[in-house]
């Protein structure tokens, strides 16, 4: 929604910051010639014809629902079979572009020009959808992880780990091997560095939150959207994901105080903290948030390239 916003002419100067939680992973939004064969495949799985379009809406809300996932999945198929890349986790609701309202994609030059005077706060959690918690590995032992490891990256295994633990030199647990984020993480780093290099634009400032909850003997580490809390300074009330204490309540009050900072002035920094510096592709400039937290410059490009040079 955030990057929605920033490419949307009729959005300039409604908002004067923005700030992206892992929200940078779907890089580009639907073109009209996918979602108008969206369309015509949700009258087809309701059994109407292009003359009936309007008997949609007397059909039942979960009927037009479970008709619009299987056109979806059906257009998703369709779209692979063809080698198109499918953005994201796959075809979904939302805005497309129609060139008037949403005339560019996110990261187009035209999109970034718009939105260059627009301060950006960007980040990512270190564990988002991690893959113990749905695999059965949380407490698996170093022989398990290296099973799963083996499978997933072949005769890499010992280079992405090898990168993994250059990051987080400090992690013990096997899972932590398999459960580091690198679905969200680059599209952030992408986002970064292409809107740091507009020329004479408003700064960006880099978070990684890597902050370890203790809840449910750790397996929730910091999973996809544990930062809410903190971002809001509600670690007390939302303790089945914090555990609360003093130790996240400390957390969520200075990362609730550099958001506010943000808003209102396009700067993060506070007293008490490390200095936030705006972030550029050559610099990596990038806050930690955890218990102690500290600012590092390129904590994870080791991973970044080995998953980028793996992907090819």
């Amino acid at each position: 929604m955030v990057n929605t916003l920033m490419a949307m002419p009729a959005a300039k100067g409604l908002f004067h910051q923005a700030i992206n939680q892992s929200g940078a992973f779907r890089s580009e939004i639907l073109t009209p010639q996918t979602t108008q064969a969206i369309g015509p495949q949700v009258l087809q799985e309701l059994g109407l014809s292009a003359v009936e379009v309007d008997r949609i809406q007397r059909v039942p809300f979960d009927t037009l629902a479970a008709a619009g996932a299987r056109a979806l999945a059906v257009v998703n198929e369709q779209l692979k079979a063809t080698g198109t890349t499918v953005p994201g986790f796959g075809l979904g609701w939302g805005p497309s572009l129609d060139g008037s309202v949403l005339p560019y994609q996110f990261f187009d030059p035209a999109a970034l020009a718009l939105s260059k005077d627009i301060p950006l706060l960007i980040g990512t959690v270190k564990n988002e959808f991690m893959p113990s918690l749905r695999t059965g590995l949380s407490d698996a032992g170093a022989e398990e992880v290296q099973e799963y490891l083996t499978k997933q990256y072949g005769e890499k295994a010992e280079g992405y780990a090898a990168a993994v633990r250059a990051a987080y030199p400090d992690d013990t647990r096997p899972s932590d091997l398999i459960d580091v984020d690198m679905m969200f993480r680059p599209g952030a780093v992408y986002q970064g560095n292409a809107k740091a290099a507009v020329g004479g634009g408003a700064p960006v400032y880099m978070y990684l939150f890597t902050w370890q909850s203790p809840v449910m003997d750790g397996k929730y580490k910091a999973l996809h959207c544990m930062e809410i809390p903190f971002v809001f300074d509600n670690s007390e009330r939302c303790q089945q994901m914090t555990g609360g204490g003093e130790e996240a309540n400390a957390l969520a009050r200075v990362v609730s105080q550099s958001w506010i900072n943000f808003a209102r002035a396009g700067d993060p920094n506070q007293e008490g903290m490390p200095a936030y510096e705006p972030y550029t592709k050559e610099n990596g400039s990038t806050i930690v948030l955890d218990v102690e937290s500290y600012l590092s410059h390129h904590p994870d490009r080791a991973l970044l390239e080995f998953m980028e040079s793996a992907s090819r």
